[in-house]
């Protein structure tokens, strides 16, 4: 009996130790159990009655005894109890090491922003959509407008982005993820503040460009509201083109004059084009073209190759072939290769400037290297002749081929000419065959060349019949 009471002791303190453990761990406060005085829930009080227990047990008794046997209930000795109670993990099992913080989301940028404005203000749609961006479609992107915030006024404050991600990184790892707005999307729209700062049109004509038509309509309404011109011009043509809307020409009409008055020229020449043909709008030739010109004054070449047209005919205004020399030399500078072979014309016929056949011949090669089939003839021919250059069949032979595979029977014969006599790095007598087979077929036949093919091969002949009746199923 005297060996068994310090262990029942020890055993009934270890008991009374872990079931305050577990109370700890329970919602409901301390006070509102019916617990003994000596039985306490915080975690120094249990590591305080840990020690007790140890001081109340016999420090002089022997540690190999026999241990007890297990009662008849079948309940646990105290060697087994205290063993139970050491591999429990818990707050108890660690004294001396802090109960671990809960992990938490770390605040990031977007955090401060949306914490000094409503989340609306930041959003151009509805909070149960998700933001659809060119560079991510996907949940995790908050679209803010750029808030410019002067270093004199908020010194300590950071400055506003317009993309926030909401993973938790540090400024410079969200810095590296986030996406960058490729160059030809930024050309898209007009530039709308200071250059390093991206609109919301930026991401509307984005959308736009990848056929997400809602997207694009629903973030230029938001940009619209704050008088983004190139946002305005954009609802204009999603209008126009009935695209993620149902079409509207008025409202279209309606949207490019609210960009035109914003100094969109885009919306200028799109409008002026409304007014021309009267679709939306009344036809009104004379308003169309000061539409044309304010849009030309602004770079655009469209507008100005229009105006050009107009001016050529009479068309809204008086006709002066100086005025239409003077835009069409615009749009033609401008990249427009319609306009630069109207102008090779006009050089050519001496129409608004005196007649420069090295010009002509110079804007005919520049429309030609741009892809324009007739300017590609024009200038092939010029070069076989010497016309305002000097003659070179080779170089006239590609040209000669391009305004061929158009369609054109009378390219499809000259180029088979000069794949029969040009230099001999460009003869082909199977290709000549073949061109002057298809031009046949066209309406154009040449007797130079049906001699020439009869004086060829019979094998020869055969695979350019071949090639023909090939081209002439694709032309089909």
């Amino acid at each position: 009996m005297a060996l068994q009471l310090p262990t029942a002791i020890g055993t009934l303190l270890l008991v009374t130790a872990w079931s305050g453990l577990v109370l700890a761990q329970a919602p409901q406060p301390t006070d509102s159990l019916n617990l003994p005085d000596s039985v306490v829930t915080t975690e120094s009080s249990t590591s305080q009655t840990a020690v007790t227990a140890q001081s109340i047990a016999d420090p002089s008794a022997p540690q190999d005894e026999e241990p007890l046997a297990t009662p008849d209930d079948g309940e646990p000795t105290a060697d087994r109890t205290a063993e139970g109670a050491g591999s429990v993990d818990g707050p108890s099992a660690r004294p001396d090491t802090p109960e671990a913080a809960p992990l938490r989301r770390q605040p990031s940028l977007a955090d401060e922003m949306l914490a000094a404005q409503p989340r609306r203000a930041f959003l151009p749609m509805p909070l149960y959509r998700p933001m659809v961006l060119p560079q991510q479609e996907g949940p995790g992107v908050v679209v803010s407008e750029p808030q410019p915030v002067t270093p004199e006024e908020n010194a300590d404050e950071p400055t506003p982005v317009a993309l926030n991600l909401v993973p938790d990184e540090d400024e410079a790892a969200l810095a590296e993820a986030t996406p960058a707005i490729p160059p030809q999307l930024l050309a898209a729209a007009d530039e709308v503040g200071p250059k390093d700062t991206i609109g919301l049109s930026h991401y509307a004509f984005g959308a736009y460009q990848r056929g997400l038509y809602g997207t694009a309509f629903d973030v230029a309404l938001r940009a619209s509201a704050d008088d983004d011109p190139s946002a305005a011009a954009l609802i204009g043509r999603l209008y126009e083109e009935a695209k993620g809307v149902e079409q509207d020409y008025t409202k279209a009409a309606g949207w490019y004059a609210v960009a035109a008055d914003l100094g969109s020229a885009e919306a200028q020449n799109r409008l002026g084009a409304l007014l021309l043909i009267g679709r939306g709008v009344p036809k009104d030739p004379a308003k169309a073209a000061e539409k044309f010109e304010s849009a030309a004054d602004l770079g655009n070449t469209d507008a100005a190759h229009a105006l050009a047209l107009m001016l050529l005919k009479g068309e809204g205004r008086d006709r002066s072939y100086e005025d239409a020399f003077r835009f069409m030399r615009i749009a033609a500078q401008g990249g427009d290769f319609g306009a630069q072979y109207a102008l090779a014309i006009m050089y050519a016929e001496g129409q608004g400037t005196p007649r420069d056949e090295a010009a002509a011949t110079r804007w005919f090669g520049r429309a030609a290297e741009a892809g324009d089939p007739a300017a590609a003839f024009a200038y092939a021919l010029r070069l076989l002749e010497g016309v305002g250059a000097t003659v070179d069949a080779a170089a006239a032979a590609p040209f000669l081929g391009l305004a061929a595979r158009s369609g054109d029977p009378r390219a499809m014969n000259a180029y088979a000419k000069v794949l029969v006599d040009g230099p001999p790095q460009i003869v082909d007598e199977t290709e000549a065959i073949k061109w002057h087979l298809i031009a046949r077929s066209g309406g154009l036949s040449d007797l130079y060349l049906d001699g020439f093919m009869a004086s060829r091969d019979p094998g020869i002949v055969d695979e350019a019949r071949r090639r023909a009746s090939l081209f002439s199923r694709r032309l089909r």
